[in-house]
């Protein structure tokens, strides 16, 4: 065979190769997003690890920001169960819950969304109080980090590990506290098989611990991947952070008593500096020389009612952090994981249930400037205006809390914020029958996605 022969067929291997690639992968499962405009005739994936138990319920949250009509498919995979799938449509502007079985812990959802870029949350509520909402994740991956847990008398930690595609997963979960966890040989290696979901109960492994810190890698496949915390009388989630980060913003909201500070040092030490930025002034959040060992992980607790965290690290490595909330009047706790940046606009979630309650926007300015921000709301019925919501100006370093429940009339709402150029972080709060909770946004940049 001559030379140009030669190329000619290692380049027509290399195409097929690559050819089968693509073709293998469509097979798989979704893929990761790329950037995509709001109104191409798109589709994409949201991953949502909502866990469950015995008399507990569970809604993923639609909402449509577009202006064309998106299709909704949600498949909800359950250990020991087959899979539960419900579809629907969702108009421009509009906003609409999907129950979903939620028996087990072990339980998790994907959306697939078809036509138009839609976002998805999860809540969950169980029959003796307490619920809990956060966003679902737009990605999988292979490393996860969660800041908040405890499994001090009277708490149970869990982690809901969700595997969306169509392959096999194997991971391990690494426990830390103030002090090194031992690692349990039956956290390591851990088969998840294609589309299901598993929970792993870690008071088995590190019970009566302050700060427990968890990082979960899979070496085999990707997976996502959310913290659960039970209490006497309430529960709270947080989506795992995808990466540790120099800077954590943790808004908060209604809580009226000191929140818990969790923060994990995953690779070196950290030595940490924290302001309060409430509606009216920023301050020292005063935790003084606190430093967080590498590898190990430590609680705080910081009295920042009704206001936002800022917490960065005075050296140059990153951490993970969280916050774990309290509201007396409903006997629940809630739980955020923030975001390491700011945003000029972001999509939040109701976090309560269908039944509805008394809803809070939070809004964090984590910029240099003062910020106005138009806020739109995505109800059953359609896009709402509200005069008093068209320009919110948050002043730099402070939260500004606004109340939807007069708005929306104590109805669930997924809101909408752009911002005249500023950077703020949002999330949304919920006092209902069924509990306390809060849940953060989710950028537009990552709902713009595919």
């Amino acid at each position: 065979m001559s030379g140009r022969a030669r190329l000619l067929g290692a380049a027509l291997a290399a195409v097929l190769v690559g050819g089968g690639g693509f073709v293998l992968d469509g097979w798989l499962g979704p893929r990761d997003f790329a950037p995509a405009a709001a109104e191409d005739d798109l589709s994409g994936a949201w991953f949502c690890p909502h866990g469950g138990g015995d008399g507990w319920r569970a809604w993923i949250v639609l909402a449509n920001p577009t202006g064309a009509d998106a299709e909704i498919v949600v498949t909800t995979y359950s250990e020991g169960a087959p899979p539960a799938e419900t579809r629907t449509s969702l108009l421009p502007g509009t906003e609409s819950f999907v129950e979903v079985p939620a028996v087990r812990m072990a339980s998790g959802s994907v959306v697939e969304f078809f036509g138009a870029a839609a976002s998805a949350g999860m809540v969950v509520a169980r029959p003796e109080g307490g619920e809990a909402a956060e966003p679902c994740s737009p990605r999988a991956g292979k490393r996860w980090f969660l800041a908040e847990g405890t499994s001090e008398r009277g708490q149970q930690a869990w982690l809901v590990v969700l595997n969306p595609y169509a392959v096999d997963a194997t991971f391990e979960v690494i426990l830390t506290g103030k002090e090194p966890v031992a690692q349990a040989g039956a956290l390591r290696g851990i088969l998840l098989p294609a589309r299901q979901a598993a929970a792993v109960d870690l008071n088995r492994f590190a019970l009566g611990k302050k700060a427990l810190a968890a990082t979960v890698l899979a070496s085999a496949g990707k997976v996502v991947v959310a913290g659960m915390g039970l209490g006497e009388s309430g529960i709270r989630s947080v989506l795992g952070a995808a990466a540790p980060a120099r800077f954590w913003f943790l808004p908060g909201a209604a809580d009226d008593g000191p929140s818990a500070l969790g923060i994990l040092a995953p690779d070196q030490d950290i030595p940490l500096g924290a302001r309060v930025q409430g509606p009216e002034a920023q301050a020292d959040a005063g935790l003084g020389d606190a430093t967080v060992s590498a590898g190990l992980a430590d609680s705080f607790e910081v009295l920042a009612l009704q206001s936002g965290l800022a917490v960065t690290t005075k050296g140059t490595g990153v951490f993970v952090a969280a916050r774990r909330l309290s509201l007396s009047t409903a006997a629940d706790q809630a739980a955020i994981g923030g975001a390491p940046r700011g945003a000029r606009g972001w999509i939040a979630s109701p976090a309560l249930g269908p039944d509805g309650g008394q809803s809070f926007l939070v809004l964090q300015n984590v910029g240099p400037q003062a910020t106005s921000a138009r806020v739109s709301l995505l109800t059953a019925d359609g896009r709402a205006e509200p005069p008093e919501l068209a320009a919110v100006t948050v002043e730099p370093g402070r939260t500004r809390v606004v109340d939807l429940t007069g708005t929306s009339g104590g109805r669930p709402v997924t809101a909408v914020v752009e911002t005249d150029g500023g950077t703020l972080v949002v999330a949304q709060a919920s006092i209902s029958s069924a509990g306390y909770a809060i849940a953060m946004g989710v950028r537009q940049d990552q709902v713009w996605a595919i």
